[in-house]
Formats: structure tokens, sequence, C-alpha cells
């Protein structure tokens, strides 16, 4: 829906019905939006918190293996290459 003021006039013409009508589908709108966005960033909390989780494994195995960062490891896919900041898959191997 065009939501600016000129879309909306063209839309309205002046029809309190119309109006109304817009205003309700517009806010339900939000509400929909509002709930979806809520319901992401519970979504987003929890695979942060598992990504967290998978790297202190990493550095658990890391440690128990006396290994220290930087570390590549080939795999059919390339190299992953972990740091002390990102774990990565590197497919531009020569």
């Amino acid at each position: 829906m065009d939501c600016s003021y000129s879309g909306l006039v063209e839309k309205i013409q002046g029809d309190k019905s119309i109006g109304k009508e817009i205003l309700i589908e517009l806010s339900e709108e939000i509400i929909d939006y509002e709930t979806r966005i809520f319901e992401m960033q519970d979504t987003l909390k929890k695979m942060q918190s598992n990504q967290k989780n998978l790297r202190a494994g990493i550095d658990n195995a890391m440690k128990h293996l006396q290994i220290k960062t930087p570390l590549a490891i080939k795999i059919d896919k390339g190299i992953i290459v972990i740091s002390d900041f990102a774990v990565t898959i590197e497919s531009n191997v020569l």
C-alpha cells in the first residue's frame, strides 16, 4: 500500500469509512510486523547463544589438543580457518 500522504489522500478522498478501513488495515499490519520482529529477535538470541556454545567447544577442543590460533584444517570444500575472532571456510584454495 502507498502510505505517502498523497497516496492516502487519493485513496481516502475524504471518505471517513474508507479512512477507517485503511487505519485498521495499517494498524493490523503494524501489529503483525511487531509480533514477527519479536519472534525473530528471540530466534536470533537463541542462535547467538548456540553460536557462543559452539565457539566455546572449539576453544575447549583446541585447548585440550594444545593447539593455538590461527589454525587451518583442510576439508573437501576447501579450508576451515579458525582464528581468535572468527571461523570461516575458505573455498578459493589452489
